[in-house]
């Protein structure tokens, strides 16, 4: 699934980004229940992300910053804000559990109860940058035994697609990040 989504991704990239009042590109993790990222937590896997500090202290264009509920990664010139819910995301459970392809996805929307979403602000990257850029700090957030044990799934708002967290989500990401999408 996320090789064909990955698939229009390369054959869009070439194409300028960004218009005023775009969607931002975004990845976000849907957990069983409501899943708490202390700073720490965010900062420690910016750092396995980029493989560099992320204290602002060594380079200011490294840091994270806000507290949960509103938290930002600035990654170089990239900047992601973190948002978290405590409900289902977007709202109507059950009704965009019907537009999912199986069953095992549509029960793993209805079941979510907390999210984090991942909004990258450059929206004037190439998709396949702007996805990597993302996957670097998803990886990283969902090895984190707590949220990987309650997460069900990862949901790209801005392509529509949800991947289950059973392998496929991860693989999706790692394909995400290395830019190697399936034309």
């Amino acid at each position: 699934m996320f090789s064909k989504i990955l698939g229009r991704i390369k054959r869009a990239e070439a194409k300028p980004e960004g218009a005023p009042g775009e969607m931002p590109f975004s990845v976000v993790l849907l957990f069983r229940k409501f899943v708490y990222l202390p700073n720490a937590d965010l900062q420690a896997a910016a750092e396995r992300g980029w493989e560099r500090r992320f204290d602002g202290q060594e380079d200011p264009l490294f840091a994270v910053t806000g507290k949960p509920g509103m938290q930002f990664v600035k990654a170089g010139p990239h900047v992601i804000a973190l948002l978290e819910g405590n409900k289902g995301y977007l709202g109507a459970q059950k009704e965009m559990a019907k537009q999912l392809r199986s069953e095992q996805q549509a029960r793993a929307w209805r079941q979510h109860r907390g999210w984090l979403a991942l909004d990258l602000w450059n929206l004037e990257l190439p998709k396949a940058e702007a996805y990597s850029t993302l996957a670097r700090l998803a990886l990283p957030l969902l090895a984190i035994p707590k949220m990987s044990k309650s997460c069900v799934g990862v949901y790209l708002p801005r392509e529509g697609v949800f991947a289950l967290n059973d392998g496929a989500a991860v693989e999706g990401l790692s394909l995400m990040l290395r830019q190697e999408f399936a034309g």
